[in-house]
């Protein structure tokens, strides 16, 4: 799902004008939900949420964002770390996801519903200290190669990943989130960003 932006702040590439320009997308509807380790399939309703990223100038630096304290299991998000959190979205338009302490992170490219993930898939997953902007032009990730869940092309296109899943655990618990779109809001010295994802427990 793409989403026009001119000038957007490059996060890992380099920093520039951040302007918006939407086009509405259709979102996945995936399920999503309790999930089993040993591999039983779940049958649940889907989970929707939405990280809102902080406003900063992307001229100032991605520090100018701040960060976004997402509890992925409530779905409760703030931006000092006072809730329970197992993730942090940081760096210019919170575009960079890192575990919280104690966690950990992983992703895989995958073309199943979140619904359908078992415990081959957590065991197949790579474990990165961060995930972010990935190098792929292809947002549709038919490749299934991507190594990051949002993409940012030199033209002003931004786009989340599909078929991607990423993975955040404690080591008993592992917690599944797919996301569909990824919006950009405000004008180029200042903006945010809103990003649209499915999430389950994996059990």
């Amino acid at each position: 799902m793409k989403n026009s932006i001119k000038n957007i702040s490059k996060a890992v590439f380099a920093l520039a004008l951040f302007t918006l320009v939407f086009t509405s997308c259709k979102k996945e509807n995936d399920t999503t939900g309790p999930l089993s380790l040993k591999g039983a399939k779940a049958s649940v309703s889907s989970v929707a949420d939405t990280i809102v990223g902080r406003w900063g100038n992307p001229r100032s630096g991605g520090a100018a964002f701040g960060t976004v304290y997402a509890n992925v299991i409530t779905g409760a998000q703030d931006t000092v770390g006072s809730i329970a959190h197992q993730l942090l979205f940081s760096s210019h338009n919170n575009s960079t996801i890192s575990p919280a302490s104690g966690y950990t992170l992983s992703y895989l490219n995958t073309t199943k519903a979140l619904s359908a993930i078992d415990a081959s898939d957590v065991a197949s997953a790579t474990t990165v200290s961060s995930l972010g902007i990935a190098t792929t032009s292809n947002a549709a990730n038919t490749s299934l190669t991507a190594n990051g869940w949002l993409i940012y092309s030199t033209g002003g296109t931004v786009a989340a990943v599909q078929n991607l899943v990423v993975f955040v655990s404690d080591g008993s618990t592992t917690y599944a989130l797919k996301f569909s779109s990824a919006v950009g809001e405000g004008t180029s010295t200042h903006n945010r960003g809103v990003y649209y994802f499915d999430r389950g427990t994996v059990l």
